[in-house]
C-alpha cells in the first residue's frame, strides 16, 4: 500500500512538473513575443526623437528573465546604441517679417438704444501681434541609462518675444517628467514665471497627463494662475484656470488632432469655451504639408455694450515648406484665416506669412 502511494506520489509529481514546466515555457513564450514587439515599438519612438521612451522601452525588456535571451541581448545593444548623453540643448526661433494683412468685415456697430438698432463707428488701432519668438532651453537626464529612474527629464526654458507695438515679453518655464513604469502613461508639470515690459509677473502652474503611443495621443491638462496675481490684474483680464481634453491621431501621411477646453477668468462673464478641429497632411513632392483647422469660441455673457453672448468661427488653410539654409533646416509658411463673428464687427479675413527654424 505504501509502495501504492509512493508511486502515486510520483506520478503526481512527475505530471505537476510538465504542467509547470509547460506553463512557464508558454508564459515565457508570451513575454518573447510581446518583447519582439515592444522592440519595434521602441524603434519608433527613437526614430521620433524620444530617446528617453525608447530607452525605457529597450531597458524593460532587457531586465525581462522571461524574455528569450536573443532578445534581451538585442534590447541591451539597442540601449548601448542610443548613446544617451546627461543633456540636450535647443534652440529655435519664429519671425513675421511683414505684418499680416487683415480687412474686417464691418467697421460699424449697432447697437440697441430704446428699441432701436442705433449705428456707431468702430475706430480700429493697428493690430498687434508677435513679429519675433525666440525659444530655448536644455533637456537635463539624470537617470536615462538606469533600469530604474524617478524620473525621464528636467526641462528649463526661455522663451522672448518682442511685439508690434514694441513690447516685450519674458517668460521662464521650469518642467519636469516622473518617470512610470506604464510605458504610454506621462505626466509633466510645470512652472512659467512671465513678465511683459515691466508689468508684475504672471506665475502660471501646468499639469499635464497624457496617453501616448508613438501613433496617437490624448491628454489632459490643467492651468491655473496664482490667486493674488490674477485679482491685481485689471477687469480680470489675467486667466485664472483652464481645463483643456485634446487628442492626436497619425494616418500615414496624416495627422488629425481636437481639443475642448474652458477658460475660467476671475472678472465674472469673462469666461469661454474653445473647441478645434484640425488636419494636415504632409506632401513628400515638396518637403512640406498643407493644413486646415476650424475653432469656435463661444464666451459664456454679453459684454456690454452688445446684448449678445460673442460666438466667433475661425477657419484656417496653411501651407507650409522646409528647405536648407546655412546648414539648417528652416520652414516657410502662409496662411490664411476666416473669422465668422455673430458680431459683425469681429469677422475678418486675414493672410500671414512666417518662418520658423529649431536646432
Amino acid at each position: 500500500m505504501n509502495s501504492f502511494n509512493g508511486a502515486l506520489s510520483t506520478i503526481a509529481a512527475i505530471v505537476s512538473s510538465f504542467v509547470f514546466a509547460q506553463t512557464s515555457a508558454a508564459d515565457s513564450t508570451a513575454d518573447t513575443i510581446k518583447a519582439m514587439e515592444d522592440i519595434g515599438i521602441g524603434d519608433k519612438y527613437l526614430i521620433a526623437g524620444d530617446k528617453v521612451k525608447a530607452t525605457s522601452i529597450y531597458n524593460e525588456i532587457a531586465n525581462n528573465e522571461g524574455v528569450d535571451p536573443t532578445f534581451r541581448y538585442l534590447a541591451l545593444s539597442r540601449t548601448a546604441q542610443v548613446n544617451p548623453k546627461p543633456f540636450d540643448y535647443y534652440f529655435g526661433f519664429d519671425l513675421v517679417p511683414l505684418a499680416p494683412k487683415k480687412s474686417y468685415k464691418s467697421d460699424t456697430l449697432y447697437i440697441n438704444i430704446g428699441g432701436m438698432p442705433v449705428p456707431f463707428t468702430v475706430q480700429r488701432a493697428d493690430p498687434i501681434y508677435s513679429d519675433l519668438s525666440i525659444n530655448h532651453g536644455i533637456y537635463l537626464y539624470p537617470d536615462i541609462a538606469k533600469s530604474e529612474k524617478s524620473f525621464d527629464w528636467f526641462r528649463l526654458s526661455h522663451q522672448y518675444e518682442h511685439r508690434s507695438d514694441q513690447s516685450e515679453i519674458n517668460s521662464i518655464t521650469f518642467a519636469a517628467k516622473p518617470h512610470i513604469p506604464v510605458t504610454r502613461l506621462n505626466f509633466i508639470y510645470e512652472y512659467e514665471i512671465s513678465r511683459q515690459d515691466k508689468v508684475e509677473d504672471t506665475h502660471t502652474h501646468r499639469f499635464k497627463l497624457l496617453l501616448q503611443n508613438t501613433a496617437s495621443e490624448i491628454k489632459f491638462d490643467i492651468e491655473t494662475t496664482d490667486l493674488n496675481q490674477a485679482l491685481n490684474a485689471p477687469s480680470g483680464a489675467t486667466r485664472n484656470a483652464k481645463v483643456q481634453l485634446g487628442a492626436n491621431k497619425t494616418l500615414g501621411m496624416y495627422s488629425l488632432r481636437a481639443s475642448h477646453e474652458r477658460n475660467y477668468f476671475v472678472a465674472p462673464g469673462n469666461d469661454y469655451v474653445l473647441s478645434s478641429i484640425g488636419v494636415e497632411r504632409k506632401i513628400a513632392m515638396i518637403n512640406g504639408s498643407v493644413s486646415a483647422e476650424y475653432k469656435r469660441k463661444s464666451d459664456s455673457d454679453a459684454k456690454f455694450p452688445v446684448s449678445n453672448a460673442r460666438v466667433d468661427e475661425l477657419l484656417t488653410a496653411s501651407v507650409s515648406k522646409a528647405f536648407s539654409a546655412l546648414g539648417k533646416t528652416v520652414v516657410g509658411k502662409a496662411q490664411v484665416s476666416r473669422n465668422i463673428s455673430n458680431i459683425d464687427i469681429y469677422s475678418y479675413d486675414q493672410l500671414s506669412l512666417g518662418i520658423s527654424t529649431a536646432f
